[in-house]
């Protein structure tokens, strides 16, 4: 439950919304940027993987 109160409150707290609701099983990447400069401020970036890839060269034809 934690997991989807998370992901309820990051598509709440967007800025731009694109429709886009992740499943509670998604895999999330969260880029954040650092605040510096006398900014009291952060941006923060959530993607969510659709296709998954590998560079194992043992599972590639």
């Amino acid at each position: 439950m934690e997991y989807e109160n998370f992901i309820q409150e990051m598509v709440d707290d967007s800025l731009i919304q694109t429709g886009i609701h992740p499943k509670r099983d998604a895999r999330i990447l969260t880029l954040s940027t650092c605040t510096g400069n006398g900014y009291n401020s952060r941006t923060t970036v959530h993607a969510v993987c659709v296709d998954e890839q590998t560079t194992d060269q043992t599972k590639l034809i």
